[in-house]
C-alpha cells in the first residue's frame, strides 16, 4: 500500500529520508523535548488550517462536497491542537493544569477526529450533500464548547495524574477512539467504489498511522518518554496522509479535471477550426469573412483565385470595394443595403455582374449572412457568391427552346391535343380548339372524348 501511494522514485526516498526523519526528531526529543513538540504539534496544526483553508476556497469546485466535513472537522481539531501545545507542560501557560489539561486537549481533539471520520466514512454510504456553512458553524460551536468545558468549567475526566501516569479514563479512551477508528476505516473499505483509489489509501494510511499513535499513547508513563515520542511522530505521519487525501480531493482532482476539460475543448475547437477552415478554403463557392465596419478580413482561395490577387491586396480592405464586382453605383447600393441588413440580423441576397481579370461576364448570385458568437452576440458577416453564369445561359437557352416550341405548335394547322392517362386535357393547341368549337382555356382540363 505504501508503494501504491507514492510515485516510484519517492517510494525509494521515503525508505531512506523516513528513518533519517525519525532519527532526527527523536534526538531532537533527547535534546529538547519541549521544542520536539512544539515542532510536530504546530507542523500538524499548520497542516490542519491548510486543509480547511484549501477545501473552503474550492469546495465549489468539488465535485462531491462530502470531503468538506473532514476539512471542516480538522479546522476544530488544529483550534484544540493550538491550546494543547500552549498547555503543555514547560510552556508555562497554564502552570496550575500540570499535565493533565494537555492530556484532556490531546483526548478532546482525538474523540473529534475519530468521530468525524466515522461520520464522513458514513456519509459516503449515502448520496446526501452537505450545508457547508452549516458544518462549519457546527464545527465552531463545537470546538468553542469543548474549550469552555475544559479549561473555564474544568468538567472532563482526569487524564494523567503526577506521579502516577496515565488514568483509567485516558487509556479506555484511547482505546475507545481506535475503535472509532477502525470502524471508520472499514466503513471506507466498503464503500471504497464511491471513493478514488488514491484518495481511498490516504484515508486508510491517515486512519492507520492514528490507530498506531493512539495506541503508542496507552503506553507511556512519562510526558517526556519514547512511547509519548512515537505516538506525535505517528501523528506528522496520520495528518500528512490527511493532506495529501483531502487537498488532493478538494483542491488537485477539480482543477486537473477543469484543466484536462479545457485542454479537451482547446482540441476540439482546434479540430473544429481546421475542419472550419478546409471547407472555407476548399469551397468552389466565393467566400468572404466581413467585419461589422464593413471592412474585408479574408477571403477563401476561390475567390482570389477568380480576381487574380492575393490575401494582402484585398485584406483590411472595405469590402464593398473589393474588385471582383464592377463598381456601378447600383451595385455599391445593393452592397451597402446587404451589409445594413446583416448588420440587422437579416440574411441579404441579391445577384451581380463581375467582370474577371480575363475580361469575361459573370453573373454572380451574392448572399451576406450575421454570424454569432456562443453566447448570441454578432461577430461578423459572412459573405458568400457563387457564379451563376451557366445556370443562367442554360435556363436562357431552355427558355428560348420553349417559347419556341411553344410558337410551332400554336401555328401548326393539325390539331395537337395532349391528355393523362385519365383522359384529362392539359393541352390543346388552336387548331385543335377550333375543330372542336371552343376555345383552349375552356377545354384544358375537361375530359377528351
Amino acid at each position: 500500500m505504501v508503494k501504491n501511494l507514492l510515485s516510484r522514485n519517492s517510494f525509494y526516498v521515503f525508505w531512506v529520508a523516513g528513518p533519517v526523519l525519525f532519527a532526527a526528531l527523536y534526538v531532537l526529543s533527547r535534546y529538547n523535548y519541549l521544542l520536539f513538540h512544539s515542532f510536530i504539534e504546530l507542523f500538524a496544526v499548520a497542516i490542519a488550517l491548510s486543509v480547511f483553508t484549501v477545501a473552503w476556497n474550492t469546495r465549489h469546485l468539488a465535485a462531491d462536497n462530502r470531503l468538506f466535513l473532514l476539512a471542516a472537522a480538522y479546522l476544530s481539531i488544529g483550534v484544540i491542537d493550538t491550546v494543547h501545545t500552549l498547555a503543555y507542560s514547560g510552556m508555562g501557560v497554564f502552570p496550575a493544569r500540570g499535565s493533565d489539561l494537555p492530556t484532556q486537549l490531546w483526548i478532546a481533539a482525538r474523540y473529534v477526529e475519530s468521530l468525524s471520520f466515522l461520520a464522513a466514512a458514513l456519509l459516503f454510504r449515502t448520496k446526501r450533500d452537505l450545508n457547508d456553512k452549516m458544518i462549519l458553524v457546527g464545527y465552531v460551536i463545537l470546538t468553542a464548547g469543548l474549550l469552555v468545558m475544559i479549561i473555564v468549567l474544568q468538567y472532563f475526566p482526569s487524564m494523567y495524574v503526577e506521579g502516577r501516569g496515565l488514568t483509567g479514563a485516558k487509556v479506555a479512551s484511547e482505546y475507545v477512539i481506535c475503535a472509532i477508528l477502525a470502524a471508520a476505516g472499514y466503513l471506507f473499505w466498503s464503500g471504497r467504489k464511491q471513493i478514488g483509489r488514491m484518495h481511498l489509501q490516504f484515508l486508510l494510511a491517515a486512519i492507520g498511522a492514528t490507530i498506531a499513535g493512539e495506541l503508542s499513547f496507552t503506553l507511556y508513563t512519562d510526558v517526556y518518554g519514547f512511547f509519548n515520542f512515537l505516538g506525535h511522530f505517528f501523528k506528522l505521519l496520520s495528518f500528512w496522509f490527511i493532506y495529501k487525501a483531502l487537498v488532493a480531493g478538494l483542491l488537485k482532482d477539480p482543477f486537473e479535471s477543469q484543466f484536462l476539460e479545457l485542454v479537451q475543448s482547446r482540441d476540439r475547437l482546434r479540430e473544429s477550426e481546421s475542419s472550419l477552415n478546409a471547407v472555407f478554403e476548399q469551397t468552389i463557392q466565393l467566400m468572404g469573412i466581413v467585419a461589422l465596419d464593413g471592412t474585408l478580413l479574408r477571403a477563401n482561395r476561390s475567390a482570389l483565385e477568380m480576381i487574380g490577387a492575393n490575401e494582402k491586396d484585398v485584406t483590411g480592405k472595405p469590402f464593398r470595394d473589393c474588385p471582383w464586382w464592377t463598381h456601378s453605383s447600383q451595385l455599391q447600393e445593393k452592397l451597402d443595403q446587404g451589409i445594413e441588413q446583416a448588420r440587422q440580423g437579416e440574411p441579404a441576397r441579391f445577384e451581380a455582374i463581375h467582370i474577371s481579370a480575363d475580361g469575361r461576364e459573370h453573373v454572380v448570385d451574392f448572399s451576406i449572412n450575421p454570424i454569432y458568437d456562443e453566447n448570441g452576440k454578432l461577430r461578423c458577416l459572412l459573405a458568400e457568391s457563387r457564379d451563376v453564369t451557366e445556370s443562367k445561359q442554360k435556363e436562357s437557352r431552355l427558355s428560348e427552346a420553349y417559347s419556341k416550341l411553344d410558337r410551332l405548335i400554336s401555328l401548326n394547322r393539325d390539331g395537337i391535343i395532349v391528355v393523362d392517362k385519365e383522359g384529362i386535357i392539359l393541352f390543346i393547341n388552336p387548331a385543335g380548339a377550333d375543330m372542336l368549337g371552343r376555345s383552349a382555356d375552356e377545354l384544358v382540363g375537361m375530359e377528351f372524348g
